[in-house]
């Protein structure tokens, strides 16, 4: 079973439920969900301002080469529409790895290159506390 995760103030809270199919969005598998699960499974979730808050989207695959090809944006309405509809690529002010098994690594450029920050499973990261911030354009899990 999946599990949506929900932010609330700075942290990150695993809410037991069903969750109903979501419409992916592009080439890539975004969706207006940030769902928790093991071995792989787990959402990147990037969200539109700092501490997880504004608009964001789920994107459950494991690795995306560059997030503006295919055009990822910020899908959701809540807990607010700040955000929603523009591109994620060097435009998030946090994000989620909802994998709790495998470390989320997000890099600067496009082709999984330049500066990184590594966030282990089942956190988030915000302003100022990482090199990617407003800075990401791939990721994979490691």
């Amino acid at each position: 079973m999946r599990r949506i995760i929900a932010a609330l103030v700075g942290t990150a809270v695993v809410t037991a439920g069903a969750v109903g199919l979501s419409t992916p969005a592009l080439a890539t598998d975004a969706h207006a969900d940030c769902y928790g699960a093991y071995n792989g499974n787990g959402d990147a979730c990037f969200f539109y301002r700092d501490g997880l808050k504004g608009s964001y989207v789920g994107i459950s695959d494991n690795s995306v080469n560059d997030v503006m090809n295919p055009w990822v944006v910020f899908m959701t309405s809540t807990p607010s529409s700040d955000g929603k509809g523009k591109g994620i690529g060097n435009a998030a002010g946090s994000e989620l790895n909802g994998d709790f098994s495998y470390s989320l690594r997000i890099w600067e450029h496009a082709g999984w290159w330049g500066r990184y920050d590594t966030l282990p499973p089942n956190t988030w990261i915000g302003h100022n506390q990482g090199v990617t911030i407003n800075n990401e354009r791939s990721f994979s899990l490691v």
